[in-house]
């Protein structure tokens, strides 16, 4: 089952008239805000949509005893429970937003995830006569199905903001190998693939992201070979015994993100780029706080990490707090 976890009543909304999406609610109090919509609930559920509640959130509501359709019950207690491939949780300051003409405005940023499909002849079409050699160039079939995907959800995604058709966009190489759009610099965006999946980002300003799919690995070491000594410690320690894996991959995707959103390359950053460590005075030891720091030198970017279904891992890299954040599910 694919979920898609509700943020607040506009979510709630937009999710509605969405055939495909299945809401999980995760927070009690939410639910209170919206939990008089019986007719909704049964709606979405006669559509052959699913709404179901974490379990925290369904204790704390008393499940079958809270006065919810029959139907709505029965799924709380088919789908009560969660495993971390399925599991998705959109930070809060994320904002639906399904318009794919609309262009973020200084201190927007605009957050795209796409799927990579496998493609025996992939689609070249709209791509620069660059991309294109380097494509047919790519041995490793899912790597270049990864490249020629980004691409496309670049080149598509710009055309319209800029009003010129996609081949004609002129991606540019920067100092540190950060590419920028020529024909309006001001328009920054990074781009992140891992797995089967997309992440891009676009906005006005300074912008980083980065996405990871979780596999076993040994966090130890490589915490102590690419992380700080503070960091590869922290991971070690007692406080987060049993979520080693989620705190690495939470640590990589920040700081790759920093580090994308600063664009000297990890060569030159690697060495000066620490995380705000959740042991530190007055930052949350809870996985899921919204912003965490990244100091890059005399620099800190926030970065906002997250969940994504499919045991991804995404972080978001930003110099100032933004204004709005449109998020575009698009797999």
């Amino acid at each position: 089952m694919t979920f898609s976890y509700l943020l607040d009543f506009g979510h709630f909304a937009a999710c509605a008239a969405e055939p495909d999406v299945h809401v999980g609610i995760l927070d009690a109090d939410l639910f209170g805000e919206i939990g008089h919509f019986h007719s909704g609930i049964s709606s979405r559920l006669e559509c052959g949509k699913d709404l179901l509640l974490d379990g925290s959130a369904g204790s704390a509501l008393g499940g079958a005893d809270a006065g919810l359709p029959g139907s709505f019950c029965r799924l709380f207690n088919k789908f009560n429970f969660m495993t971390s491939i399925n599991l998705e949780i959109i930070p809060p300051s994320f904002s639906l937003n399904s318009d794919l003409a609309y262009i973020p405005e200084v201190g927007e940023v605009v957050v795209l995830a796409a799927d990579v499909r496998p493609a025996t002849s992939p689609d070249l079409n709209g791509l620069s006569f660059d991309e294109q050699r380097r494509a047919r160039s790519m041995g490793a079939p899912e790597v270049r199905d990864r490249f020629v995907a980004g691409r496309h959800l670049l080149r598509q995604t710009l055309a319209p903001w800029l009003g010129i058709d996609p081949s004609a966009i002129e991606l540019v190489v920067g100092e540190g190998g950060k590419p920028y759009v020529k024909q309006d610099p001001s328009l920054h965006f990074s781009i992140s693939h891992s797995g089967e999946m997309l992440l891009a980002a676009f906005s006005r300003t300074h912008i980083g992201v980065d996405l990871e799919r979780e596999r076993d690995i040994e966090t130890e070491s490589l915490a102590r070979r690419f992380f700080s000594a503070e960091e590869a410690q922290h991971l070690a320690g007692s406080s987060i015994k049993g979520k080693e894996m989620e705190y690495f991959f939470r640590f990589w995707t920040c700081r790759e993100a920093a580090i994308k959103a600063d664009g000297r390359g990890m060569g030159e950053l690697l060495g000066s780029t620490r995380m705000i460590l959740p042991s530190e005075p007055g930052v949350s030891e809870s996985a899921s706080s919204e912003s965490l720091g990244v100091e890059i030198g005399n620099d800190l970017w926030k970065v906002i990490p997250w969940r994504l279904r499919g045991g991804y891992h995404a972080a978001l890299a930003l110099k100032q707090q933004a204004t709005l954040i449109h998020w575009r599910d698009l797999r």
